[in-house]
């Protein structure tokens, strides 16, 4: 019987409680394009902005850039109060690379950030994106 209960009192709980699905997420589907600023702290040397491209869906709204030879596994990923956040874990030939990344989407443009570990080096890259257009 209680087992019922804190069953029931769980369901209660998760239905009250505002869970935001991606389709609330203000996110238009298409091809975006990113910017990137890296830092690195502690790093004499500045690291100018990075571009890429990437097709987000409403089925992936992460905008990481995997790159050829890398295993990329996302996993934690949540939408909520209009922001998508995850943590992926990467295998490549250099060692493994672990992120964590949050974006907040604002319909056609979008900003957040995404911390990185990798070989024991933590970086931290300040994106912003734009909808450029359809994906191809």
């Amino acid at each position: 019987m209680q087992h019922k209960i804190k069953t029931a009192l769980f369901a209660a709980i998760c239905s009250v409680s505002g869970i935001v699905s991606a389709d609330d997420i203000n996110m238009n589907p298409g091809l975006w394009e990113w910017t990137a600023t890296i830092d690195i702290p502690n790093s004499p040397m500045q690291i100018p902005p990075t571009i890429n491209r990437k097709c987000l869906t409403k089925d992936d709204m992460v905008p990481a850039a995997r790159k050829p030879g890398q295993e990329c596994d996302i996993k934690d990923l949540n939408t909520s109060a209009g922001k998508v956040t995850w943590a992926m874990t990467c295998k490549s030939p250099q060692g493994p690379v672990a992120s964590t990344g949050e974006m907040i989407y604002q319909g056609d443009t979008a900003h957040g950030e995404v911390k990185v570990n990798t070989q024991g080096m933590l970086m931290t890259s300040r994106m912003s994106g734009k909808r450029i257009g359809p994906c191809k």
